[in-house]
């Protein structure tokens, strides 16, 4: 029984309608700490899969490089783009 208030209560201090998968790990990272939560427990109560969750973006390295060599080819080969 207790278990579904503290549910509840962390439920609604982040009710959205629709969130991207950033949002909802921000708000899992805040439910975790408000509520005192676990990390399972915040995931599954967000519909949030728990790798989605430990996600880290990768850097964007090269990105100027591989513009260039881009353009390079699509000059070189007009079909290509």
């Amino acid at each position: 029984m207790a278990d579904l208030s503290l549910d509840k209560v962390a439920l609604k201090s982040v009710i959205k309608k629709r969130m991207e998968p950033v949002e909802r790990r921000e708000e899992v990272r805040h439910v975790i700490e408000c509520c005192l939560m676990s990390e399972r427990r915040s995931c599954l109560l967000l519909g949030l899969d728990r790798s989605s969750h430990r996600y880290r973006p990768r850097e964007k390295r090269h990105e100027e490089l591989c513009a260039r060599l881009c353009y390079k080819l699509a000059a070189a080969h007009p079909r290509y783009g």
